[in-house]
């Protein structure tokens, strides 16, 4: 009978994960915690990520003002630099280690989907989201996809506040950019309402 000792210290800390899948993970995230979707309700988005047709996607909450608007109030912006997300496959850089307790997620991204969590829980704000697509997506394509997707093409919602704010964005202000230094081709970005701010 063989019996083997695993010393603590020794044992994987890091867990390793396709870049794809890592990028994947994030989405799967902000879907689960700011929409309250099911893994059904999710996965047509994720497989237009997986096949390269989306850039980015905006997680954003609103209210109704009194005219019966809706008014964003706070946006997380998750896009992916899909030109990096290739050079890195093309060096063999096709995997990403993460620390097992982070359970593939990124701890910047799901910081900054913490952070509209709780902005949206304190305010009492509900959640909606925008899909971009890829810019090389030609009308056929572009519409079949949306098809896919059950998304009509819209006009921006206003921000609550319709000043101009430093960044030039109507009502907004920027509080901060993140990129995991894991898996650079996927940011963070958490915007809110200049009013607010």
């Amino acid at each position: 009978m063989a019996v083997t000792k695993v010393n603590a210290e020794t044992t994987a800390k890091t867990q390793s994960f396709s870049r794809m899948i890592c990028i994947c993970n994030q989405f799967i995230l902000a879907f689960q915690r700011l929409m309250g979707y099911s893994e059904t309700e999710y996965k047509k988005y994720i497989d237009a990520i997986t096949m390269k047709k989306v850039s980015s996607i905006s997680f954003w909450a609103y209210k109704y003002d009194q005219t019966g608007k809706r008014k964003k109030w706070v946006e997380l912006i998750l896009k992916v630099d899909w030109e990096m997300h290739n050079n890195y496959l093309l060096r063999g850089e096709s995997a990403v280690e993460l620390k097992k307790k982070w359970n593939g997620a990124l701890p910047e991204i799901s910081v900054a989907i913490g952070d509209i969590q709780s902005f949206m829980e304190d305010n009492q704000l509900r959640a909606a989201f925008t899909v971009y697509f890829v810019p090389d997506l030609d009308r056929i394509e572009l519409n079949r996809y949306m098809d896919n997707l059950n998304l009509t093409p819209h006009k921006e919602v206003d921000w609550r506040d319709e000043t101009e704010s430093i960044s030039g964005d109507n009502g907004m202000v920027s509080l901060y950019r993140r990129t995991p230094r894991e898996a650079p081709e996927i940011s963070a970005e958490l915007r809110v309402s200049k009013e607010i701010w």
